[in-house]
């Protein structure tokens, strides 16, 4: 959805923690946030051991976005992001 925010993951107000381990985020797209986007105040998205794949966005963060909570991104690859 090129008009909303996290083509895969939209994490709002009331998401405590995310984990996410082994995963690919492939071809996604978003006005912001092209595979994640995270807004909740109280938490964090965690992604271990994964790849951001031809995701993109109209706005920012092609891969992830953020307007307020933590996203912690480690031991990843990244690739074609737009």
């Amino acid at each position: 959805d090129t008009t909303g925010r996290g083509g895969a993951i939209f994490s709002d107000t009331n998401v405590v923690n995310i984990s996410i381990n082994r995963s690919t985020f492939d071809g996604n797209s978003a006005a912001n946030g092209g595979a994640i986007f995270g807004t909740a105040l109280n938490g964090a998205i965690t992604v271990v051991n994964s790849t951001f794949f031809q995701n993109s966005v109209t706005g920012q963060g092609a891969a992830a976005f953020s307007e307020d909570q933590s996203i912690n991104i480690s031991f990843s690859t990244f690739y074609e992001n737009s």
